[in-house]
């Protein structure tokens, strides 16, 4: 019960989190991630003091805790678009659409797409198996797993997602040796 509650309201906010994600990159590729991290900072910090207002001061409950989580994403989305449109090297134009491009990009991520849609339809079958069979403390002590497996999973990202713009920029500049020796 709780979790619908709080996915109906954290939905009204996916948007948001979805658009961190990209103008974040964007911003990250501009040469501006410590000026991300800080923003994301704020946005965490900003989402800790909402929670309180919500949750202990209004009584909100887990409304309370999802419309914290989002105003906080929508708080980081706003202040990097702003820094985007206003404060980056970046251009846009109306994009052209390549057919051969489109299907590359769908091919490339392909198995990136397959990788989260299983894992999100294990974790859920997993979860009916440990209710049924142990009850709720399995489901407990399961979420604690996922959650340092997600740790683990993140903090690759993380390595992977800061070396991307050093391998880009070598690979781009035709300097294949620095990208294998990184």
């Amino acid at each position: 019960m709780f979790a619908i509650e709080y996915a109906r309201y954290t939905s009204l906010f996916i948007p948001f989190f979805l658009l961190n994600f990209v103008i974040g990159f964007f911003l990250k590729l501009d040469g501006k991630p410590l000026l991300v991290t800080g923003v994301m900072f704020l946005g965490a910090l900003l989402n800790i003091g909402l929670d309180y207002m919500f949750i202990v001061y209004y009584q909100f409950g887990m409304r309370g805790a999802a419309m914290a989580t989002g105003s906080s994403q929508a708080f980081s989305f706003f202040i990097c678009l702003g820094i985007l449109v206003w404060n980056s090297d970046w251009s846009f134009s109306k994009p052209v659409f390549h057919v051969m491009e489109i299907q590359r990009i769908f091919y490339n991520g392909f198995s990136e797409f397959l990788t989260n849609i299983t894992m999100a339809v294990i974790s859920v079958i997993f979860n009916v198996i440990i209710l049924r069979r142990i009850g709720a403390m399995g489901i407990a002590a399961f979420a604690v797993v996922m959650q340092l497996m997600e740790f683990a999973r993140a903090l690759g990202y993380g390595i992977g997602e800061g070396n991307q713009n050093i391998w880009s920029y070598n690979f781009g500049s035709y300097q294949y040796n620095r990208v294998h020796t990184i």
